[in-house]
């Protein structure tokens, strides 16, 4: 229904009664719903419980104007597409939080090149964090691309638990994650460089993407 007041054809009430008959009246077609605000009399509202037909209507509790035939009327649209629009958006916000897939990123920039065996990232977490098996939507990209194949070390809490490879003459690595790997509040993500560096491999830029529960 088009926002606003809906007034064409007109309308037969009885007084005392819940029913309402239109005539030359689209109710359906222009999406007059129940909630919706009626009046004929232009002095008392009532809801729309129900409607039956283009030209058929149920209200919440009977009219208490005059009964009349062929008079002018209005249907208020009580419900705004915004409003649905901004629910349908709350509701696929709370089903995603439910569900525990909003991303989460974890950025770094190393500017140069790495020293030997250098922790190029470290992170402690505050919250549960989970990575994906192979690290599904993570980038990466150096400035300065690999002389030789260099690997950097994925751990958690100290321990090897993947990797990211740079190729030869590569800018952009593959990343190893074999399987999920959930970080709770603090436990430590950390990102090592290869004991023998690349000589030219440098200027890296990474985001690690995983998801909160």
């Amino acid at each position: 229904m088009t926002t606003g007041w809906y007034r064409t054809g007109t309308v037969a009430v009885a007084h005392g009664a819940n029913a309402v008959t239109g005539t030359g009246t689209s109710w359906i077609t222009n999406g007059i719903a129940a909630g919706d605000v009626f009046t004929a009399d232009f002095a008392n509202l009532y809801e729309v419980q129900a409607i039956s037909g283009e030209g058929a209507l149920a209200l919440d509790r009977p009219y208490a104007g005059p009964s009349a035939s062929g008079a002018g009327y209005a249907i208020i649209d009580n419900f705004s597409p915004l409003s649905a629009t901004l629910l349908a958006a709350v509701n696929s916000l709370i089903a995603t939080y439910t569900a525990g897939t909003q991303p989460y990123e974890l950025e770094m920039f190393l500017p140069g090149a790495p020293a030997a065996a250098q922790i190029v990232y470290r992170r402690i977490f505050a919250i549960t964090v989970n990575l994906p098996p192979g690290l599904t939507g993570s980038l990466a990209r150096a400035g300065v691309a690999a002389t030789a194949g260099t690997s950097f070390t994925i751990q958690k809490n100290g321990a090897n638990i993947g990797a990211i490879l740079f190729g030869a003459g590569a800018t952009v690595p593959t990343f190893s994650l074999t399987a999920a790997v959930s970080f709770l509040a603090g436990d430590i993500l950390s990102i090592v460089a290869p004991a023998t560096p690349d000589p030219t491999l440098a200027e890296i830029a990474l985001v690690l993407l995983g998801s909160v529960s």
